[in-house]
């Protein structure tokens, strides 16, 4: 997929143009207003409906509440290493504090001195793989900021209220008969994409959760002293395994496919809505056969979108999994040593 996405163009930081409305034609018929219930009550289009459910400052607001649990989680982590393990690398505060200004190489070498020692804890590790699922969804945050609102320092109180003043102006539209000044395939592809992004992050939450509460539990495998050198060579196995997925993940999975990812899908939904547009209805132009395929690269973008964050659920899953293991290892490789 990487290379795909290197092919299609997609430039990082140009701002697309996300409106709503749309030019309309001098001979365009405005059409009635919206319907309303046996009560009075206006009845907005599903496609209208749908945004409203699904804002981008919505989506926005989830994948800030999935970075602050993540934060959290690492924090609860930190509270329950043991001090001491190791004498250049014994403090936990020195890894958080590397990770409260994005010191890589600092948070690697902390990580990096823990992580083949069966004596010590697996617990800076695992703040190591819930500290990049953190920087990949604040990316995800900055990137749906400046791509809706144009810069990624605006506030979530200042984009809830222009998504607030930007519904409001679309409803007056369909109110006042004016539906046809509506772009809704940008309504409709927007708000889709906007429910798939707050679906997967919340998953990716869930897994970071399992994968905090590891240094709870761990399953007894033997008491047989004489599977103690076997117990660290199934150790020394998993560390392999992690070093492996990490390295895969890191490859197919990078920040810039992350974002352009986004770009790409930006790019062929506004393709598709200016042949749209171009279109507007007129059932004898040449060129109709092009909007299913043009439906279908947006369609393809918005899968590779889901498919890239998916893969940071995935990810956490495959990790958690060999981390357990590695954690029942060290903590059975622990009781057979007392033994000793």
């Amino acid at each position: 997929m990487s290379q795909q996405l290197i092919d299609n163009g997609a430039v990082i930081g140009y701002r697309p143009k996300l409106e709503y409305t749309k030019p309309i034609k001098q001979n365009t018929a405005s059409i009635s207003g919206s319907p309303t219930d046996a009560s009075g009550t206006v009845q907005y289009s599903s496609p209208l409906n749908g945004l409203s459910n699904s804002l981008p400052s919505t989506t926005i607001g989830d994948v800030d509440y999935v970075v602050d649990s993540i934060k959290s989680l690492m924090a609860g982590l930190a509270a329950k290493f043991p001090s001491g393990t190791l004498k250049e690398h014994g403090s936990i505060s020195t890894l958080m504090n590397a990770i409260a200004i994005n010191d890589v190489e600092s948070i690697d070498a902390f990580i990096s001195a823990h992580k083949t020692n069966i004596n010590g804890s697996i617990i800076p590790e695992l703040i190591g793989h819930l500290y990049t699922t953190s920087t990949r969804m604040q990316l995800l945050r900055d990137t749906l900021k400046e791509l809706y609102y144009g810069s990624k320092n605006v506030t979530q109180e200042e984009i809830e209220a222009m998504d607030a003043n930007n519904v409001a102006k679309l409803k007056a539209l369909e109110v006042a008969g004016d539906a046809h000044k509506i772009n809704y395939v940008a309504v409709s592809y927007d708000a889709m994409l906007n429910r798939s992004i707050s679906a997967e992050v919340f998953a990716v939450n869930k897994q970071a959760i399992g994968m905090s509460k590891i240094p709870n539990s761990a399953t007894h495998l033997t008491d047989d002293e004489a599977n103690k050198e076997f117990v660290a060579q199934l150790y020394s196995d998993v560390n392999k395994d992690l070093d492996y997925r990490q390295e895969a993940f890191e490859i197919q999975q990078t920040v810039e496919i992350l974002e352009k990812t986004l770009y790409n899908y930006y790019n062929s939904r506004n393709d598709y809505i200016a042949l749209y547009n171009i279109y507007n209805g007129q059932e004898a132009f040449s060129m109709t056969h092009r909007l299913s395929d043009y439906q279908y690269r947006v369609k393809r973008s918005l899968e590779n979108v889901i498919r890239t964050l998916g893969g940071n659920q995935h990810y956490l899953s495959q990790m958690t999994t060999l981390e357990q293991e590695k954690n029942n290892l060290m903590s059975n490789y622990s009781k057979l040593s007392c033994k000793t």
